[in-house]
């Protein structure tokens, strides 16, 4: 009995020991936004003293493996050589470089081992041109990000997509006064002649640049965490930054979500799928607007979709911040029925009485709803026509229409 003290105090111990080991694990682990060094590639445009240690930016950690973007662009040179020629990042001359020269020179031997070798997507094809071709998957361990990529990653957020151009590329290429300079995305919409870049202070840009005229490189490798030595991070610079545009974009992709869903629901009910609720229209609990504009239609116009934040005279607290987190949705629109002309010397247009409706949606009873009128305002007595005017209409009440969906509101 009295050795039983002992086992308690040394299971503590081991216990302790575990826990420091797991917290020192995670600790060592690298995080997304932290800068690491690893490698090395002529930067400051001085050879006499040797190429520099290359930055990196942990993009992405997933399945055990660190997605790496470089955080400098480190070279300049066109996607694909031969002017006019059109290529695939298959084909690139680009690709061809980062996997043979680039790598060769900013790797030892022992580094090249640590690369792990990815399964790279054919870019993305954004054309319903049969001859933009998008080629195919390539096996790489250095390659550039997508348009998509980017996206993801960086949401618009001109601070990371900005690329700081390295001296050497600052007086071969050019870098503006921030500092940054365009650089390479491996994809392209158009055509096989031009591919995507990143302007110089972080513009996503759309149009496509022509593919033998030189433009900045930041690659991307993709290395094993538990390879990833602690020494080699150096800071946390961006762990914030990529933190708040992941949110964004999930926010965003979150809300386009939410528009599909609820232009599937107005056409549910405009066409009579959905049942009606007796009693008085009543909005509950977290609620969801939908905004229709005047004349607008009921399948795609949804002008104006809004939660998590100030709207009108509703309190923040009662918006939902999803469309799956609503008690009810509130649909305003407006219909028009013409009750007259207006007739002048050359032409004629209608003359529409608007009715502005305000319609609750139960979320949790099958999409049932209740509608009432909330305004009706018949058009002017008189309006010019003189122009190419075909029809003239009352006015849409919306704030009136959420006044009074607020006067029906209970918790």
């Amino acid at each position: 009995m009295k050795k039983c003290p002992v086992l308690i105090a040394v299971l503590l111990i081991l216990g302790l020991v575990f826990s420091w080991m797991i917290s020192a694990e995670a600790e060592d682990s690298p995080a997304v936004g932290d800068i690491v060094t690893f490698g090395r590639f002529e930067q400051d445009a001085d050879e006499g003293n040797g190429p520099e240690e290359i930055e990196w930016i942990v993009l992405d950690l997933q399945g055990g493996n660190a997605t790496l973007l470089s955080r400098r662009v480190l070279a300049a040179m066109p996607y694909n050589e031969g002017m006019k020629e059109s290529a695939t990042w298959e084909s690139s001359s680009l690709r061809a470089w980062l996997n043979n020269e680039f790598k060769n020179a900013a790797f030892s031997a022992g580094e090249q081992a640590l690369l792990n070798t990815v399964t790279v997507p054919a870019p993305e094809k954004r054309t319903l041109n049969a001859k933009v071709k998008p080629g195919n998957d390539t096996q790489d361990q250095v390659y550039l990000l997508s348009y998509d990529d980017c996206e993801q990653y960086f949401f618009k957020s001109k601070q990371l997509l900005a690329g700081p151009a390295s001296e050497s590329v600052s007086r071969s290429f050019h870098a503006d006064k921030d500092g940054s300079t365009e650089w390479w995305l491996r994809s392209y919409s158009k055509s096989n002649t031009g591919a995507h870049c990143v302007q110089a202070g972080g513009d996503l840009k759309w149009e496509q640049t022509a593919m033998y005229v030189n433009r900045g490189v930041r690659p991307v490798i993709e290395i094993s965490e538990a390879r990833i030595d602690p020494a080699w991070v150096k800071s946390s610079e961006y762990n914030d930054l990529l933190k708040n545009a992941a949110s964004a974009a999930a926010a965003e992709a979150q809300y386009e979500e939410d528009r599909d869903s609820i232009r599937n629901m107005i056409r549910e009910y405009y066409y009579s799928g959905m049942d009606e609720l007796p009693g008085q229209p009543v909005a509950t609990g977290k609620l969801v607007f939908g905004i229709w504009t005047e004349n607008g239609s009921y399948n795609d116009s949804l002008s104006e979709l809004k939660y998590n934040g100030h709207f009108y005279d509703v309190p923040d607290e009662l918006l939902a911040k999803s469309l799956s987190e609503a008690d009810t949705f509130v649909i305003i629109y407006a219909e028009n029925l013409q009750v007259g002309y207006y007739s002048g010397p050359e032409r004629s247009a209608a003359a529409y009485r608007t009715t502005t409706y305000a319609v609750v949606v139960d979320m949790h009873r099958n999409a049932a709803y209740r509608k009432w009128e909330a305004a009706v305002d018949d058009p002017p007595e008189k309006a010019d026509i003189s122009s190419m005017t075909l029809a003239v209409s009352g006015h849409m009440y919306i704030e009136g229409a959420i006044r009074q969906v607020m006067e029906k509101y209970q918790e």
